[in-house]
């Protein structure tokens, strides 16, 4: 078997995260050849095997010189360094390791991508999820407050969790006639 080929069978051992392997050539990392790749880097970075060949991981790999700073073989160890792909309208956390290879006397090295897109929406929602707790258990405590501050508490909180810049809470009277709206909004924090 020769070295493109076992090269390229590493890789294919790699998915369903993206690889890609790397020729300093003498370069800094960031502006090492990328001479080989799975499908899953081209799905990934959205880019066709023939055009990721002419590329640098500093092309394709969003402030990459800064993550190899210091180093002269982007080698990661056991680390995963969380980070993020941005290009073509969208932006996709992965996690990236890298690790040097010696093939045919030739020193590279490999870059494994892995998309934690699903990872982060699931502790986002976590998170949200905790926060709905505590505001209802909060809300449940709040039997010696006044009316007036239990909806300031709850358009807040209702605001923040939304993400919102403003929210409402409605009342409608005994007749059901008539809806009173109260607004709350988000004070300006002076461009914070």
């Amino acid at each position: 078997m020769s070295s493109a080929a076992l090269l390229r069978n590493i890789l294919e051992l790699q998915e369903p995260e993206a690889a890609l392997a790397c020729r300093t050539e003498g370069n800094h990392p960031s502006k090492a050849r990328i001479i080989e790749v799975n499908k899953a880097a081209c799905g990934l970075l959205r880019l066709p095997r023939e055009e990721l060949l002419t590329k640098t991981p500093g092309d394709v790999i969003t402030n990459f010189a800064a993550l190899a700073e210091g180093q002269s073989l982007f080698e990661t160890g056991s680390r995963r360094i969380e980070h993020t792909l941005c290009g073509q309208d969208r932006a996709t956390p992965v996690e990236i390791r890298s690790h040097a290879l010696e093939l045919d006397g030739d020193t590279l090295f490999v870059v494994i991508l892995r998309d934690i897109t699903v990872r982060r929406r699931r502790e986002m929602q976590s998170d949200l999820d905790e926060q709905r707790f505590k505001t209802l258990y909060t809300l449940s405590r709040m039997f010696d407050r006044t009316e007036e501050e239990i909806l300031d508490y709850a358009l807040i909180q209702s605001v923040y969790m939304t993400d919102s810049r403003m929210g409402y809470i409605g009342f409608l009277d005994e007749n059901e006639s008539e809806l009173r709206l109260r607004p709350w909004a988000v004070p300006d924090l002076g461009g914070c």
